[in-house]
């Protein structure tokens, strides 16, 4: 079953998906803003199950000290520490069969294939109970381009 936790930008959707994971148990990532100094500066990838917290994406205008960037999207660098690491939870968690497996979130970047898309793909084959976060303008497009059955699918609007 995969549960999608839909909403608009700035809704929660992170801190709804950190909720779940203390009701549920599981593992995962979550991807909270990264603040400095009161301003948004890109996004940290959390680990659900041990609380590491390593830079993910930032502001391509203000990129870290040995920062190494997998790619770029729109204005932000990603990181391919972050990317390596996120990888590694998820195969991880598959391979233990932890269930449920939490991802956050599943956007525009995925939609071009980049990103956790690799991931969501892979947890989609399997039988574990996954849960992702979902802009609400993009459900549509993410249902069709990941081909995620309705019927095996749960919608919780936030």
């Amino acid at each position: 079953m995969v549960t999608l936790i839909v909403g608009p930008i700035n809704s929660g959707k992170t801190t709804r998906m950190a909720a779940l994971h203390r009701e549920k148990g599981g593992d995962g990532v979550l991807c909270p803003k990264f603040m400095e100094s009161g301003v948004h500066r890109g996004y940290d990838l959390v680990h659900l199950a041990t609380g590491e917290t390593l830079p993910f994406a930032r502001f391509s205008d203000s990129l870290p000290k040995n920062w190494h960037e997998a790619f770029t999207f729109g204005p932000y660098s990603f990181s391919t520490r972050g990317q390596e690491k996120a990888a590694e939870i998820i195969e991880k968690a598959i391979e233990a069969g932890i269930s449920p497996i939490f991802i956050d979130e599943i956007g525009p970047v995925e939609l071009q294939g980049q990103g956790f898309a690799p991931l969501l793909r892979r947890l989609l084959q399997g039988e574990q109970d996954t849960i992702v976060s979902v802009r609400d303008f993009l459900l549509e497009q993410i249902i069709n381009f990941f081909e995620i059955k309705k019927d095996q699918m749960h919608k919780e609007q936030i």
